[in-house]
């Protein structure tokens, strides 16, 4: 049906009556039997009938039109609202990639004082970023040379700046320009000394707490280097014991982040006394193993010597040569001296390139610490503290091949630490190397470990 035009609640009714609707009229006045006046009274009821119903149908369209019109308006304004959000958007979106280029220009509003008398406490960017995604950090970027690295170093590079590196197997990634840099420079947590431990862990702490750390995770940690400052093996005098606490504060700071959010995860400040007894074999095992090559090159130099030594010389067969003719000298020939003894003797000297060892023998004890395990070869370099049982403090130490009292640097002699003894008169004094007796040496010494092996040589 078509759209009414005209509003028909404005219409105004015909006069029927007129001579201008006689063609009207006529054909009912004919069909009906009626006067003109009657058909003009029904042509107007006619017209008002329609005219309710063009009413009826005109409200009908109004209201579709302004149910349209409202719909048109309201997506209209959403449009309007989409685009204004939009423009928004890139508005931000251009805003933020300019701060990311031009990021010291955003920084945080300066504080409203003056510049304070001490320099402050501000880690690298590389370790700040770590801190603030809670990820693990180094405690070398808070020891004093790494906040020193950090202070001399400027703070105006992007930290998403890009760099290529290559690793181990030829390998090319990109890594951040800051964390390139840092990579020759950085110490790892078990290569660390326990002055650079305590100058780190309170300045971690400080930054954990500033970049928004949970107060359970800074607890843990505190309790976790407390403990570990206040162990006994802290002030042990063996260096390998104090050592073994730095391993294991890297090993566990590194398994504890690495475990976090799984059902492997742990409480630092819980120190585990078994995996600390396991770091600890685990470097008395390569300490030994580094002694023990160090000892057999020393040994190979040591028999290459001694086969050289051996070789007889052009003047050494000349001189036999010379034994073996007659001799036509009026004076009768000289007696052979037997040098045996004295090459005997020298052979005592113990931890020297001149003594010779049997095979079958065991192994003979260090000087020094007084163990028969730990050195597997007869010539050792041992700078051990204490004795092979950690019971005693060692007596002497060895300066250049020579053994020496560690209190007076009184020089002992090395023949009388060797079962045999030493009978010749001397400025060395004949005192055991590992309880100052003078009754015996280091071999027969009741403190020196038993032996288990038997003497490679």
């Amino acid at each position: 049906m078509p759209d009414i035009t005209q509003n028909p609640h404005e219409a105004t009714p015909p006069d029927y009556g007129l001579d201008h609707f006689l063609p009207a009229r006529q054909p009912l006045v004919d069909n009906f039997n009626i006067s003109h006046g009657e058909a003009s009274q029904r042509l107007l009821a006619i017209w008002q009938m329609q005219n309710a119903l063009d009413r009826q149908e005109w409200d009908a369209q109004q209201e579709v039109q302004a149910q349209e019109a409202h719909r048109a308006r309201e997506q209209q304004q959403q449009q309007d609202e989409e685009q204004a959000r939009a423009q928004i958007e890139d508005q931000e979106a251009a805003l933020q990639e300019e701060r990311k280029k031009n990021r010291t220009k955003f920084l945080l509003p300066f504080a409203d004082m003056q510049i304070s008398t001490s320099t402050p406490v501000l880690p690298s960017s590389l370790a700040l970023r770590k801190l603030r995604k809670g990820e693990y950090c180094e405690l070398y970027f808070f020891t004093n040379k790494g906040l020193a690295d950090a202070h001399a170093c400027s703070r105006s590079l992007d930290d998403e700046a890009l760099a290529i590196t290559q690793d181990d197997q030829g390998l090319h990634s990109f890594i951040p320009v800051v964390a390139a840099r840092a990579k020759h420079s950085v110490i790892e947590d078990g290569d660390l000394t326990w002055a650079q431990l305590d100058e780190a862990t309170h300045h971690m702490l400080q930054a954990m707490k500033e970049n928004g750390w949970d107060q359970k995770r800074l607890e843990a940690h505190l309790s976790f280097w407390m403990a570990l400052g206040a162990h006994e093996w802290r002030h042990d005098s063996e260096d390998t014991a104090k050592r073994t606490l730095i391993v294991y504060q890297a090993t566990a700071q590194k398994r504890w982040h690495d475990t976090l959010g799984t059902p492997h995860s742990f409480n630092l400040k819980y120190v585990n006394e078994a995996l600390l007894n396991k770091i600890r074999m685990e470097l008395m095992h390569k300490a030994h193993n580094w002694a023990v090559k160090q000892a057999n090159e020393v040994n190979e130099k040591l028999l290459a010597a001694v086969t050289a030594q051996q070789r007889p010389t052009y003047s050494a067969q000349k001189a036999t040569h010379q034994q073996c003719q007659p001799s036509f000298s009026k004076h009768p020939a000289l007696p052979t001296t037997d040098h045996s003894e004295s090459s005997h003797k020298r052979s005592k000297s113990f931890h020297t390139r001149e003594k010779t060892f049997n095979g079958n023998d065991p192994l003979p004890a260090c000087a020094v610490c007084l163990s028969c395990e730990m050195h597997s070869v007869p010539v050792v370099e041992c700078d051990a503290s204490t004795t092979w049982d950690h019971k005693h403090d060692a007596f002497a130490k060895q300066i250049n091949r020579t053994l020496v009292v560690k209190s007076t640097c009184q020089h002992l002699c090395s023949r009388w630490q060797h079962k045999d003894g030493c009978s010749d008169k001397h400025a060395h004094a004949h005192i055991c190397s590992g309880c100052r007796s003078s009754a015996h040496g280091a071999q027969n010494c009741p403190q020196v470990q038993k032996s288990q092996g038997v003497n490679p040589i």
